[in-house]
């Protein structure tokens, strides 16, 4: 059973990723319309992590934040994050969450 729920887990994590990228692949093409090497540099290393990571960090809080625990993947999934005791997580919360995610972050980088 605890393998259900980390599979489950990391298929959220997936389908925020991917709904994530695809909007920051739309933005990217809306703010660069007119340069037309502007792909000459999409993704193509670390500098493009340090502008997608900020994004990234900053729609995860809001979102979770805002919907009491739920992200597109978790509430697609069934999961939300609570508390210990059951109840909805608050800014604190949160804000712990996405702070220790991005110590993870830099330290894989």
């Amino acid at each position: 059973m605890p393998y259900l729920l980390l599979l489950k887990r990391v298929i959220a994590q997936s389908i925020d990723l991917l709904l994530f990228y695809y909007g920051f692949h739309r933005y990217y093409d809306w703010v660069n319309a007119n340069n037309p090497m502007a792909y000459d540099r999409l993704f193509d290393g670390v500098g493009e992590l340090f502008e997608f990571t900020p994004i990234w960090v900053v729609y995860s809080f809001v979102f979770e934040w805002f919907t009491s625990g739920y992200s597109v993947g978790k509430w697609l999934m069934g999961l939300q994050v609570v508390k210990i005791n059951g109840n909805s997580i608050g800014f604190r919360e949160v804000f712990l969450r996405v702070a220790i995610g991005l110590i993870f972050i830099s330290a894989v980088v």
